[in-house]
Formats: structure tokens, sequence, C-alpha cells
């Protein structure tokens, strides 16, 4: 664990995961010794799917937001805002604010 504390550090830092990875790939490898193809096919892969818990809140939010107001979404269109929200995430993984740029993009 100590090995990891610069990339804890970073990431407390800058609260970016894509912005701690240069770090992170330093820690791992250097300090802890993990083969570098490993670190480099891992890290970016699980920094990018880490997104998907808040494109999922997102999406759900927006579709109760829907019905509450009265608009009755087909399964086509629920389909759609899903898919869009995933695409949004994975785009906006640079973005400490991606959450609220996602919100401001689809008028929620």
């Amino acid at each position: 664990m100590r090995g990891l504390l610069q990339a804890w550090v970073t990431a407390l830092g800058t609260a970016s995961s894509s912005a701690t990875l240069p770090m992170t790939f330093k820690c791992l490898e250097e300090n802890l010794g993990i083969d570098r193809r490993v670190t480099r096919f891992v890290l970016p892969v699980g920094a990018t799917i880490n997104m998907d818990g808040t494109a999922l809140y997102e999406a759900v939010a927006a579709i109760f937001i829907a019905q509450t107001n009265g608009v009755h979404l087909s399964f086509g269109q629920v389909v759609t805002v899903r898919f869009d929200y995933v695409f949004r995430a994975v785009r906006h993984r640079f973005r400490e604010d991606a959450g609220m740029s996602q919100m401001r993009c689809c008028s929620l």
C-alpha cells in the first residue's frame, strides 16, 4: 500500500482518475514491480469503465424526470437515453465535472 501513496495523493488533489494515470503507472511499475504491459492495458480500460456508474445514474434520473412530467418513453427511447449517457460518460472521462456537463448537454 505504501507503494501507491503518491498515486493516492495525486488522486485526492486532482479528483480525476484520468489525471492520476501517469502517477499510477509509475507507482505500479516502479514501486510494486507490475509488468508494464499489464498496467498500460488495464489502467486506461478501468478508468474508462469506471464512469459507468455515473452514466447509469444519469440515465435513470433522465427517465424518472420524463415520467414525473408525464412524458411516456417507448422502449427505443429508453435504450437511446441509456446509450447516449454511456457514450457521454466515455467521452467526458477526462473532465472533473463530467456529471454536471452531461446534465447541461441533456437540458436537465
